[in-house]
């Protein structure tokens, strides 16, 4: 069976384009692969976009990841004004992704990739680029003990060769705000 998830992702590789649904598989079949292989700690990241390709929202991973931005939630009535609370998570969001960030993302596929896949070749803009569509039309909740506490919403895109910007939209508390995501800040 593990042969076969192997035989799997190394298919969806080897093509030159990938679509959207390619994409999505590669992360459904590398995660079966390292679940089986009880090796998902040391894959976060590959986790981490794998639960956001396949859903809305997240629960667990969201607390541990998200959870300095939830500190800062709870303690908004002890802000003066919106202004102060929008620019600390401004800053703090950007914090929370860099472990995240689509650089680690890249060299954890690599490492994926050395370590159960005999080295495969993979084309990086191909399926970062189509990652970010899947991301795009998925809006991440992050939820607690059921209730939504952050929203993202990737809203636009700029593929710059090296490095990417992503524009999110948050929310939080009934608050929307927007930041700038790129790998050359948060790599």
């Amino acid at each position: 069976m593990t042969e076969d998830i192997k035989e799997k992702i190394k298919a969806v590789l080897r093509k030159e384009h990938y679509s959207e649904l390619d994409v999505v598989y590669f992360f459904v079949e590398t995660y079966k692969l390292l679940e089986r292989e009880n090796n998902l700690d040391n894959f976060k990241t590959i986790k981490f976009y794998r639960n956001w390709v396949c859903h809305s929202s997240l629960d667990k991973d969201g607390e541990k990841i998200f959870d300095e931005a939830y500190i800062l939630i709870r303690a908004r009535k002890y802000f003066p004004d919106d202004s102060k609370f929008i620019d600390i998570m401004t800053d703090k969001i950007p914090e929370c992704f860099r472990e995240r960030s689509f650089s680690k993302l890249k060299g954890e596929i690599e490492l994926f990739l050395d370590s159960f896949l005999n080295k495969e070749k993979f084309y990086w803009d191909e399926l970062r680029k189509n990652l970010y569509s899947v991301i795009t039309d998925t809006p991440l909740l992050i939820k607690e003990n059921g209730k939504e506490i952050l929203r993202f919403v990737c809203q636009r895109v700029i593929l710059q060769g090296k490095f990417d910007e992503l524009q999110i939209e948050t929310r939080a508390n009934n608050l929307i705000f927007n930041f700038i995501m790129d790998d050359y800040t948060l790599g």
